[in-house]
């Protein structure tokens, strides 16, 4: 009972942080307790309990999950035995190595979401629903400061009420709740919320990851019997909540042009981005197996290293060479290829959505390893491992397949239900 109290507690913390940091980001990381900021904080609660837990009562896996943590533990060590020594070597800064090696572990939060929060609630569907009220109250913030007078102007002139960042807890309310998206009923209340969050960011984006989300789940459901009627009349649905919200002044004022200009690189930002690509490609060439090893040094012109490329993958390349580029890629190709192999579960493929709708908004951001953002993926792998394994152990427990809302794939099923036996939980 007590582990299962500060599992919920740390949860509900790195959420409540999360939040507050896509809210006032610069205001939160300057509050520092031992040097650390408040994210910082969670992150090392999570894996030192999960180290604690895990010596003390090891932990059985399946294969592919066994492998995936095993390769997010070499990650780390690679950070650690690797990158630290030749950094020291270098003569970079106490400070420097530390980060550079502590910013990599922010993944070792999957295990702890994974072993000990997951298996802590009855239903799956608990922590998800936390997460949407906290992307409720986010919404409601925002809100409260466009009232007052309070708008982003981007330096391109673009106007937000919503960050940009934000984007990615609200594509997880848009997934969670909509019936589109394998979801089984839909949630108007969180659905709403969540299209008025990704509007009110009016980020590019995110309005092409949710283009690409739609799409794929409209070609799945085409494969099925009687399931591409209903995702049309869905897709429907969706036009009919959009059109009225689009009437709001800010709305009607900003959406549509952003939206028509998310499928085109006319934009002022296009140029420089291409730049940075560049920049950081030159640097990778002539650093190709680590890289800088430090996570703020891009390129060769140091006046333009407080600048990272919009792009996780010459972010990645730059600072992590090609050794830290394939672990990457291997992580997030494993962690795909689950859920995928999942899809007939409904917690599987919206968390597949949701790990895609990351990786597209990464790929032209550079918030993939943010504090703001890297939590949500960190949940989605999590989720995604923990369902793999019920699915997998079927022999402890009752599988109960159900016919509403098949993914993919002839003769393929909706939600897999999974009840326990005796103690175990699902």
């Amino acid at each position: 009972m007590k582990i299962k109290i500060i599992t919920s507690v740390i949860f509900l913390y790195i959420i409540t942080v999360q939040l507050l940091e896509l809210f006032i980001e610069s205001e939160l990381q300057s509050i520092l307790i031992f040097k650390f900021t408040l994210f910082e904080i969670g992150v090392i609660a999570s894996i030192f309990l999960t180290i604690i837990l895990i010596i003390f009562n090891p932990v059985k896996d399946n294969f592919h999950n066994r492998l995936f943590i095993t390769a997010l533990i070499g990650l780390f060590l690679y950070q650690l035995i690797i990158v630290a020594p030749v950094l020291f070597v270098q003569g970079v800064s106490f400070k420097e190595i530390a980060y550079a090696v502590f910013r990599k572990s922010y993944f070792l939060v999957i295990p702890f979401f994974y072993y000990f929060l997951f298996p802590n609630f009855k239903k799956n569907s608990t922590p998800i629903l936390i997460i949407n009220l906290s992307g409720t109250v986010l919404l409601l913030l925002y809100i409260y400061n466009y009232f007052n007078g309070i708008i982003d102007h981007t330096s391109t002139g673009e106007v937000r009420i919503a960050s940009g960042a934000s984007t990615i807890l609200f594509a997880f309310m848009l997934i969670t709740n909509f019936s589109l998206f394998s979801q089984h009923k839909n949630n108007f209340f969180f659905l709403i919320i969540s299209l008025l969050g990704l509007i009110f960011a009016n980020h590019k984006s995110a309005y092409l990851g949710v283009f690409i989300l739609t799409l794929f789940s409209l070609i799945n459901l085409n494969r099925i019997k009687n399931k591409f009627r209903i995702a049309i009349q869905v897709s429907i649905l969706l036009i009919l909540i959009i059109v009225p919200l689009t009437q709001i002044p800010f709305i009607a004022d900003n959406f549509w042009g952003r939206v028509t200009s998310s499928f085109t690189t006319d934009d002022p930002n296009a140029d420089s981005r291409f730049e940075q690509y560049e920049m950081a490609w030159e640097f990778f060439i002539q650093h190709p197996l680590n890289g800088s090893m430090i996570n703020s040094k891009f390129y060769f012109d140091e006046s333009m290293n407080n600048i990272p490329p919009h792009s996780f993958i010459f972010q990645l390349l730059a600072t992590q060479g090609i050794i830290g580029f394939v672990i990457h890629t291997f992580l997030i190709s494993l962690i795909i290829y689950i859920s995928y192999k999942n899809r007939r579960d409904s917690y599987s493929f919206q968390m597949f959505l949701l790990i895609l709708f990351y990786l597209v908004f990464t790929l032209l951001n550079e918030n993939f390893y943010s504090s703001r953002n890297i939590m949500i993926f960190n949940f989605a792998a999590a989720l995604i491992l923990y369902r793999n394994k019920c699915i997998e152990n079927a022999k402890g427990y009752i599988l109960s397949f159900t016919s509403i809302n098949s993914i993919s794939g002839k003769n393929r099923v909706g939600k897999l239900k999974i009840f326990p036996k005796q103690n175990e939980t699902r």
